[in-house]
């Protein structure tokens, strides 16, 4: 989509008439063409804007010419004067459920939002939601956006009829969007390592009264939601929000529903020094071995091929064999110490 923002305030037609025209892509489609005259194009690398007129057929750029190129009969005409025309932007990142929220506090830490983004965000209504989305989609159309990745939120759960609420935002005011809810089955207390021990006895049962849904119950909820999904400009994806905020087996669901339904998915990784420390201590382990195992393979091929000057796989293959057969055994119930060293006089012996 082509989007045109105002240079002068003497444009020749309301703003707001304006933006409406150019952005309702579904008022554009009903009608064959639709062509966009008088305005400025902006050329990125030459760093300059030059009139030209725009021919769109439905909603997709037919042709981009001079100033009065001719167009079908018929032809919706918009003017773009006083009007700087250039690609629609794309927010990577949005959350549409804190457009109600806004005002409400001032430089948090990502920590501090988090401890309070449920009473912020709780016992909203349909309305409620698509009133929040559709405050941050008009402002983000007004900044030249016509894409948006949003990871909204509902609490205590995803609804179908949530989404479909800020979908409808996001329809209504002629953006695309992915709409991916966020979703977690590990509250923030319990998630951050000895947080909770460190809360007072008293704050300690006032947190433990808020609890996640559990994660089969919310992995049902996006099933449902992924299988009803009939919006034409928004779509929608997955997103477990923090990866310490949700159990391995909740992970592995969305990784599923993800696969199954062809989606995106997404989480927020190492936002902050509290994550990054919670990561470690959760995943540390595996990523130290998965450094240690990828140096080794580094130093063998160093050795094999910059020293030695030879062409060589079969490092590659003795990791494989090892990775494999410690694999295999563990699943058989073979304790891991005992699976290592078996691995390991196994690839030694094939070699």
């Amino acid at each position: 989509m082509t989007w045109a923002s105002q240079m002068s305030p003497h444009a020749g037609q309301s703003g707001k008439a304006f933006r409406h025209r150019l952005c309702d892509t579904g008022g554009m489609s009903k009608r064959p063409y639709t062509i966009i005259r008088h305005g400025k194009l902006l050329d990125a690398k030459k760093r300059a804007a030059v009139p030209a007129d725009i021919l769109i057929k439905g909603d997709t750029i037919a042709e981009i010419g001079r100033p009065g190129m001719p167009a079908p009969a018929g032809a919706v005409v918009i003017d773009a004067r006083h009007r700087l025309m250039h690609p629609g932007l794309v927010n990577g990142h949005t959350h549409g459920h804190g457009n109600l929220g806004k005002g409400m506090h001032d430089r948090w830490t990502l920590e501090t939002l988090l401890t309070a983004s449920q009473w912020i965000g709780i016992g909203r209504t349909l309305e409620d939601k698509y009133l929040s989305s559709a405050i941050g989609a008009a402002e983000m159309v007004l900044k030249g956006c016509t894409a948006a990745y949003d990871l909204s939120a509902e609490f205590p759960l995803p609804t179908v009829e949530g989404l479909s609420a800020m979908a409808r935002a996001y329809e209504d005011v002629g953006m695309r969007c992915v709409l991916a809810p966020m979703v977690a089955d590990i509250t923030f207390f319990n998630a951050i390592p000895g947080l909770m021990e460190r809360l007072p006895p008293a704050l300690q049962k006032e947190v433990e009264s808020f609890q996640m849904a559990p994660w089969k119950a919310t992995a049902r909820q996006m099933k449902k939601a992924l299988q009803k999904w009939s919006f034409d400009k928004v779509e929608i994806a997955v997103a477990p929000t923090i990866p310490h905020h949700c159990s391995d087996d909740f992970l592995i669901a969305c990784r599923d529903l993800a696969d199954e339904y062809e989606v995106g998915i997404h989480s927020h990784v190492a936002e902050s020094k509290v994550q990054v420390i919670a990561g470690l201590k959760r995943y540390g382990t595996y990523i130290l071995t998965l450094w240690l195992v990828t140096a080794i393979a580094a130093m063998g091929v160093n050795l094999i091929v910059g020293y030695a000057g030879q062409e060589s796989l079969a490092q590659a293959a003795f990791m494989g064999i090892g990775a494999y057969l410690t694999a295999l055994l563990q699943k058989q119930g073979v304790p891991f110490g005992v699976s290592f060293l078996l691995s390991g006089l196994v690839t030694f012996v094939i070699g």
